[in-house]
């Protein structure tokens, strides 16, 4: 649709961004899989006259999975090289948050990454971690610690 990242919503559906609540406006997002969703979009930066340009874009309405768990850098394909630049010997997770998948997609990279090169680190990287669920953090943690006790909820 021609939307980056850096690029600000400026109205759904015609109604103006500005002013709103976050979930104001992603509940017009949602809807039947297929529909139309029109948005005016403010390009980042700025074009020849000195604004920042303005495009109108209608997208699709589209089930999305947010990935919890990303590489240090893209490939040219869109997938994530989890291999840290420089140091082709160490795995780069980055945890944007903690989502009920998230154990099981590092789980799965791990196992995949170790069956075709046996990494002599791993890095992960916890910056700007949003939070989410406790039990998925566990998840993660219970993948590299040895028996004891995780976390603890205390009542005050």
């Amino acid at each position: 649709a021609g939307i980056r990242s850096g690029d600000r919503i400026i109205s759904v559906e015609n109604i103006k961004t500005s002013g709103r609540t976050l979930s104001e406006v992603v509940s017009q997002f949602r809807g039947v899989v297929g529909s139309k969703v029109d948005l005016c979009i403010k390009k980042q930066g700025v074009s020849q006259n000195g604004l920042s340009a303005v495009q109108d874009v209608t997208i699709s309405r589209q089930n999305i999975t947010i990935e919890s768990v990303r590489g240090d850098r893209r490939l040219p394909g869109g997938k994530w090289n989890w291999w840290l630049e420089g140091e082709p010997n160490i795995v780069y997770l980055r945890i944007s948050h903690f989502g009920n998948r998230t154990g099981l997609e590092i789980a799965q990279l791990i196992e995949k990454l170790v069956f075709n090169q046996v990494p002599k680190g791993l890095v992960i990287d916890l910056r700007g971690n949003s939070g989410g669920m406790l039990q998925a953090g566990i998840a993660v943690c219970d993948l590299f610690l040895e028996d004891g006790l995780i976390a603890a909820v205390a009542n005050d």
